[in-house]
């Protein structure tokens, strides 16, 4: 029974990162503005161009596919490019009939299944995969009567990217207006399996801010995700070659508090590295 007591314990700090705590607590302050800090290319933007103004170096599979939308929709519709991601940031214009009006009954797996036909039928204006987008259900559906929004939120090998997503704005009944946000073929790139266990960025959380103390709270165990990152062109100011601006990170985010909730801390370590890349407090401004 001795022996079976101490295999349950041994399991349970190799699976639980509370378990993983530090044995020895320090009295240490709980007011750690002092640490906090973002990396610089966690800041995100974008360089928005038309594709006649790109010319030649506009990619040539959207180019088509634009084409064959406006033929085929017969609509007036302009397209502005996002350099960084290579995909289209937002095209606008007259609307495309969906839904009738009003809207505000139309249940919210009717406009899903529009929403990913529409890019089944033209699927190099986006060049995603439909299987990587989830709806987010919270940020879905009828505004007013004549108001629909559709949003799909990106994931990665069934990991959630951090404000990556396409989104579809509906007035009317009709589709006016549609776009993504931080989504790039770079994601390929990634290795989504962690090298580094849960258990092990919490030790390396706790050495960075000095050591365990009795009044600390775990929040959230370490939830896995994916972030987009700028390069460093980008952070330059200079102008990337077209898709060729963002690269992403697999990362574990810890939060605790110390004593007081007005004391949350949240922590975004590098799965594969070990590198803290923001430590802050989960209210105040994203970067």
């Amino acid at each position: 029974m001795k022996l079976l007591v101490i295999f349950l314990i041994i399991t349970l700090k190799s699976l639980n990162p509370i378990f993983a705590m530090p044995d020895i607590k320090i009295d240490r302050p709980c007011n750690l503005d002092y640490l906090t800090f973002f990396l610089p290319e966690l800041w995100l933007t974008k360089q928005s161009v038309s594709l006649s103004e790109l010319g030649e170096l506009a990619p040539k599979d959207l180019v088509y596919q634009w084409k064959y939308f406006l033929e085929m929709e017969n609509v007036n519709m302009y397209l502005r490019l996002d350099r960084i991601t290579g995909k289209p940031s937002i095209i606008s214009g007259e609307g495309i009939p969906w839904i009738e009006v009003p809207s505000n009954n139309v249940p919210l797996e009717r406009v899903e299944a529009l929403a990913r036909d529409f890019l089944c039928k033209y699927p190099n204006l986006f060049n995603i995969n439909p299987s990587l987008l989830k709806t987010n259900i919270f940020a879905s559906g009828p505004i007013s009567d004549y108001l629909y929004n559709i949003r799909f939120d990106f994931y990665y090998s069934n990991i959630p990217v951090e404000k990556s997503h396409l989104s579809f704005h509906l007035n009317h009944g009709s589709l006016v207006q549609f776009g993504q946000e931080f989504i790039c073929d770079s994601i390929y790139e990634l290795n989504p399996e962690p090298t580094l266990s849960i258990g092990d960025a919490w030790k390396l959380l706790w050495d960075y801010v000095g050591g365990l103390s009795p009044k600390d709270v775990i929040l959230d165990n370490g939830g896995l995700s994916i972030i987009p990152i700028s390069t460093e062109e980008v952070l330059e100011g200079k102008l990337v070659p077209i898709g060729k601006g963002l690269k992403y990170r697999l990362v574990y985010t810890l939060v605790f508090y110390c004593d007081d909730p007005l004391y949350t801390w949240e922590a975004k370590i590098d799965a594969h590295t070990g590198e803290i890349l923001s430590f802050c407090n989960p209210n105040s401004i994203d970067p």
